[in-house]
This record gives structure tokens, C-alpha cells and sequence, in this order.
């Protein structure tokens, strides 16, 4: 695996086997979505992981809060993602004649 889970309620009762197939399927979704960015990368893979553990888990009424919870983040962070660059960069200042009469 290539990132740490420490959420320890989400994660007790599961394999490492089963945390690093849930990996790959996140990393593979992310490479599928073509997310270059390093930051974005490893918080979409780790919301993308537990997402699915809440799946497994959804019976419990718990599970199903931190499901909406984490589907909420995820998609929080794929819009900071999607969002246009220039919405982000800081105006550029012009220089402006003036004409005194």
C-alpha cells in the first residue's frame, strides 16, 4: 500500500490484502480521471478507500452517515480539481497612462 489508513474504526476486521485492492481500484479511478495533482491524488485515493469500506460496511447506520459525509468531501475536492486555473490566479495589475490636461 502506499498510503497510511488510520482510521482505526473504518479499518478494524479488514485485511491488508483487502485495504490494498481498495487502493489500486481508487488509484486506478483517479489515473481513469486523469488527476496528475500530488495533493489531490492522495486525498482522493484515501476519501476514495473509505468510501468503499462505508460500502462494505453499510448496514451499520454509522457506515451510512460517513458514506454522505465522505461522498461530499470526495466530490469537494475533484470541483477544487475541475475548477478553471485563472479562477485561481491572482489578477494581473496593468499599468495605465494618464494624461493631465
Amino acid at each position: 500500500m502506499k498510503y497510511i489508513y488510520d482510521d482505526e474504526y473504518m479499518t478494524k476486521d479488514l485485511s491488508e490484502d483487502l485495504l490494498e485492492r481498495l487502493e489500486d481500484d481508487a488509484v486506478m479511478e483517479l489515473d481513469r480521471l486523469d488527476i496528475n495533482d500530488r495533493y489531490y491524488f492522495e486525498k482522493l485515493t484515501k476519501l476514495n478507500v473509505y468510501i468503499q469500506i462505508a460500502k462494505l460496511k453499510f448496514e451499520e447506520e454509522v457506515m451510512q452517515k460517513k458514506y454522505k459525509m465522505l461522498k461530499a468531501e470526495y466530490n469537494t475536492y475533484l470541483d477544487e480539481l475541475k475548477a478553471p486555473k485563472e479562477a485561481t490566479k491572482k489578477p494581473s495589475v496593468k499599468s495605465v497612462k494618464l494624461f493631465r490636461g
